[in-house]
């Protein structure tokens, strides 16, 4: 919990996208410039060689972040247990959240999700407890399952007709939503996606 930056050497192939988990001093992740597999920026955020993904933002980081028009894909735990990110800015461009990659992140109080993201992972937003508006563009086809558990400050949401699938417990524990529009297109609800609201 006291690391507070680490070097990715050049021969490293391979960082598990929950690497630096706990690591919540952690200020910066540099990356070797030869290393022909993983590349940083000025921020400290671990990404791929080409940006294509973003794979690891370093728990301390504070303040908000705009993710750039290179990525694609939120890896899992991408922003996970960054309680000081205020702030996300998600190009239209990038297609996949994959799971919890916004876990707990406490101080994020708004988020506009673009229609160019076609499947959101499982609890990609859970225990973001100061999260109150979120922008859901169309597009999205899915609500994964537990994407917005005990988000306590939801107060509400607009889920676009493009989304079909609701899933298991995806609104689980928001006690503050009061109204929920669930559009026609939509053919699955999971269980308790809606418990303790």
């Amino acid at each position: 919990s006291a690391l507070k930056e680490i070097t990715i050497p050049e021969n490293v192939e391979r960082v598990s996208t929950r690497a630096f988990t706990g690591c919540s001093s952690l200020m910066a992740i540099h990356v070797a410039a030869d290393n022909r597999f993983y590349s940083d920026d000025e921020n400290g955020v671990l990404y791929n060689k080409e940006k294509s993904e973003l794979i690891r933002c370093p728990e301390a980081f504070a303040g908000a972040y705009v993710i750039p028009d290179s990525v694609v894909t939120l890896q899992p735990n991408a922003f996970a247990d960054c309680v000081r990110l205020t702030g996300i800015t998600i190009p239209e461009g990038v297609v996949n959240f994959e799971g919890a990659c916004f876990k707990n992140c406490i101080a994020l109080k708004s988020v506009t999700i673009p229609g160019s993201v076609k499947k959101a992972g499982s609890w990609t937003f859970a225990g973001c407890t100061a999260l109150a508006e979120v922008t859901l563009c169309e597009g999205i086809s899915e609500i994964g399952g537990a994407m917005f558990q005990d988000c306590t400050a939801l107060s509400w949401i607009s889920i676009p007709e493009s989304v079909k699938w609701i899933g298991n417990q995806a609104f689980s524990g928001c006690t503050a939503l009061m109204n929920v529009m669930i559009p026609k297109n939509v053919t699955s609800i999971g269980e308790y996606a809606f418990e303790r609201c």
